[in-house]
């Protein structure tokens, strides 16, 4: 019985809200008419959005295309003819002779790298070595082939350093800390 009543009360309840939302006017009792507008601005300006993304969407793609279509050509071309970053081009075998020229950059083989494919092998595992110290004690080379066996698998410690050729105030620094990385 409870929800027979419930039930009544829910179905007159939604007649009553359907009633007043299709009434465009009504009369009140001091005989002045009320008018109901309903404003549908949101959904039209909310069409016009998703127009407008379509729209965008398309350009996006046509782009997308141009600049694949860009990287292609560029790919099978001679960068460095058309390049205007003022940058140098050079093999291997000429890096050594270069005279430094004010350049931003150079360009060796034209970007292209020379591994051996004994070198971008994965048969011996994951790899790394180290150049010697210059005579002014700076990095050299560091070649590596690198993959998850060499992350750490404990907590790693705080790291120490001594830059190269830093000093304050006339004398070496020795044993900068930072923070766990």
């Amino acid at each position: 019985m409870k929800n027979l009543i419930k039930i009544l009360a829910v179905i007159t309840l939604t007649m009553s809200l359907t009633a007043c939302s299709e009434t465009d006017s009504t009369d009140s009792k001091d005989g002045t008419k009320t008018e109901v507008v309903k404003d549908y601005s949101y959904q039209k300006k909310a069409t016009k959005l998703e127009a407008s993304n379509k729209k965008l969407k398309k350009s996006i793609a046509k782009l997308q295309d141009q600049i694949a279509s860009n990287q292609d050509y560029l790919s099978q071309h001679d960068q460095t003819q058309y390049s205007n970053n003022n940058s140098q081009t050079a093999s291997t075998a000429d890096l050594a002779n270069l005279k430094y020229t004010g350049t931003q950059e150079i360009v060796v083989n034209n970007n292209n790298p020379n591994f051996s494919q004994e070198d971008m092998s994965t048969n011996n595992g994951a790899w790394q070595t180290y150049g010697d110290l210059d005579n002014l004690n700076r990095a050299t080379a560091a070649n590596a082939m690198l993959n998850a066996s060499l992350m750490p698998s404990a907590k790693r410690e705080g790291l120490t350093w001594s830059p190269t050729g830093c000093t304050i105030n006339g004398s070496a620094q020795v044993g900068y800390t930072t923070g766990v990385i």
